[in-house]
């Protein structure tokens, strides 16, 4: 499970909560092939089906991962939810609260125990990663978790992120696909990200990572947008850094804010971190040291 007092730790030092990047659906067990996968970081994609992707890390015990951009990196959750291990190179290296919702502790040891061993886990761990994963990594989770340190149960959502349908992010990209399998309709786009739904008829090749992970994972039927607050119970900003300016218009309202930040540099070395600070939104960080 999550260390409670990590999170609490956090916002109690920073003002604000940590958070990751999810999946938008859930782990299983799969029978392996290979002992580690063939993919390596730092290469170009080799592959062009996101199925054919997945299979290969779902074929191995682990994937190789290390810190990209972040330290939370898609790869890491790629590997997990195709029901395998994340081989992290420099998991040591992470700050405190960073990858906090991450199984750090797990992650250390499988590193340890394959380069000490060079054979495959026990089924035993490979469960523990994936119970743990569906627990707390998933799209649906991480908007669980939002709600949770929020302290707000709504029922109709605003969400509002101008730059994403031009400019992908995985992390207001990730939640907004959560609060849709979360609310369904009662999710409301005040401005339309259209690669998300099956519907799409663009060229996902040309979306950010090919648009693994999060292309056409919702249903049409699912879309609803809005400009109107009428009923709304919370707003969520999905990066915070990118639409700084609407943050004014937003603090004038009374409804309910979520501002997630998903730079991969802490809003303290973008001098961001005052903004939070002077706000009352409930913030998510999601590289903090």
């Amino acid at each position: 499970m999550v260390c409670k007092m990590i999170i609490t730790d956090c916002h109690s030092q920073f003002g604000y909560y940590p958070i990751s990047f999810s999946y938008p659906k859930k782990a299983t067990l799969h029978k392996k092939k290979n002992l580690v996968s063939i993919i390596k970081p730092g290469t170009p994609y080799s592959f062009s089906s996101e199925d054919e992707y997945l299979a290969e890390y779902k074929n191995s015990y682990y994937g190789e991962t290390f810190k990209k951009a972040g330290w939370d990196c898609f790869r890491h959750i790629e590997i997990m939810a195709s029901g395998s291990i994340p081989l992290m190179a420099d998991i040591r290296q992470v700050p405190k609260y960073t990858m906090a919702l991450y199984p750090k502790n797990l992650m250390r040891e499988a590193f340890i125990n394959f380069h000490k061993n060079n054979e495959a886990p026990s089924e035993e761990v490979q469960k523990s990663f994936i119970e743990y994963f569906n627990q707390n990594l998933t799209s649906q989770a991480m908007v669980r978790y939002i709600f949770n340190m929020a302290k707000v149960n709504p029922n109709k959502v605003l969400f509002i992120d101008q730059s994403l349908p031009q400019t992908e992010d995985y992390l207001s990209i990730l939640t907004l696909i959560g609060l849709k399998q979360v609310l369904g309709k009662n999710c409301f786009e005040l401005f339309h990200t259209p690669y998300i739904y099956n519907s799409y008829i663009g060229e996902t090749s040309t979306l950010y990572g090919r648009g693994f992970g999060y292309a056409k994972k919702i249903d049409m039927s699912e879309k609803s947008i809005t400009s109107n607050l009428d009923g709304i119970d919370l707003i969520v900003l999905g990066s915070l850094a990118r639409n700084l300016h609407l943050v004014e218009e937003l603090e004038k309202t009374n409804i309910p804010l979520v501002y997630l930040y998903g730079e991969d540099l802490s809003p303290k070395m973008r001098n961001e971190e005052g903004i939070i600070h002077n706000s009352r939104a409930t913030t998510f960080v999601r590289e903090i040291y």
